[in-house]
């Protein structure tokens, strides 16, 4: 597969490149708060990391013709609703985030270019993309491939696993990730060493992200934001946890660039 930045492409570049095996990758994040501890660009810091390293799996023939990959300007801003309470967090609508990447896959179908990747960061973003993938279908004849990295499972023998599905915001996973690609950025002295996750009674189908998941704003856990246990995240369950989505994207990007489109 041939990497190329859209950036830095003109468009006479574009037009010779583009063919029916092409793939575009769009990812999306957000600014928003993660708790007192975290910096508000965890979600961009954490999916760019992933995307550049995504992109060091594939080989880059000088000479041969195969599938281009087309890597897109990161969306850092996405729908954070349930974060607008705290200082720093930006945020469009739902609607707003629908109609960008609607245009943005418009334009790709402009383009020549009928399958595209979705590489989504942040968890508020994943209704509005649903939808506007869904859209982009039906309009312009796009498969939306949507990826969101904390759906790609966990590697075995992480420790705090069965935890996970209470680990919502700002938690173990997001401070380990940020520990192993930023521990700069990461305020160890403000971690929060009681757990704040909003669970439900043990066993309730009724949970934020459960079976019957409700809707909730970052304050439902607590005063700092925080839905986990980010006390128990090491730079070593970040270095593990990468790994593993950095091999789940690229074999979802191998995939997208040999999905069947139908007419």
């Amino acid at each position: 597969m041939s990497i190329h930045d859209w950036r830095g492409l003109t468009t006479t570049d574009l037009a010779e490149l583009v063919d029916s095996t092409s793939v575009a990758l769009l990812p999306i994040a957000a600014i928003e708060q993660h708790g007192m501890h975290l910096p508000l660009a965890t979600d961009v810091i954490i999916g760019e990391y992933i995307v550049t390293q995504a992109l060091g799996c594939f080989d880059r023939p000088a000479s041969t013709r195969t599938p281009s990959l087309f890597v897109l300007p990161t969306q850092t801003v996405g729908t954070s609703t349930e974060h607008a309470a705290y200082a720093g967090t930006l945020s469009l609508a739902p609607e707003t985030l629908i109609a960008t990447v609607e245009a943005m896959g418009q334009s790709l179908a402009r383009a020549g270019i009928r399958r595209l990747v979705v590489f989504n960061s942040h968890g508020g973003n994943t209704a509005a993309l649903d939808i506007a993938a869904l859209k982009l279908r039906a309009q312009h004849g796009l498969r939306v491939v949507k990826a969101t990295y904390f759906k790609f499972g966990t590697p075995p023998g992480l420790g705090f696993s069965s935890e996970l599905d209470q680990d919502l915001h700002a938690g173990a996973l997001e401070t380990s990730l940020m520990l192993h690609i930023k521990p700069d950025w990461v305020r160890l002295d403000q971690i929060p060493f009681s757990p704040t996750a909003g669970r439900a009674a043990t066993g309730s189908l009724v949970a934020p992200e459960g079976t019957a998941p409700y809707a909730w704003l970052a304050e439902d856990f607590g005063p700092n934001g925080t839905a986990g246990q980010p006390s128990r995240a090491t730079a070593e369950a970040g270095k593990q946890l990468l790994d593993h989505f950095i091999d789940c994207l690229s074999r979802i990007i191998r995939d997208s660039a040999e999905l069947n489109i139908s007419d």
